[in-house]
């Protein structure tokens, strides 16, 4: 999933993700090595990340998943 969006929600101070206001950032190496860090932290005390992404397309839009993935959003 790390490998395939381009962008992620930032959640602010208060660091709850709120989808309808949240500002979106570039999903840029920084962030992706900062996400890496913090998810093998988590796994040698015996926790799991999970990575979610979502992406708004119109109903009528055939998905190309090549191609649309690409432009999919990360929830961090």
């Amino acid at each position: 999933m790390l490998n395939v969006c381009s962008f992620a929600f930032d959640p602010g101070d208060d660091r709850a993700l709120q989808i309808e206001t949240d500002e979106i950032i570039l999903f840029d190496e920084k962030l992706r090595n900062n996400i890496v860090s913090i998810s093998r932290e988590l796994n040698e005390d015996g926790l799991r990340v999970l990575i979610v992404a979502i992406k708004e397309f119109d109903v009528d839009h055939v998905v190309n998943y090549t191609t649309d993935d690409e432009k999919m959003t990360k929830l961090i």
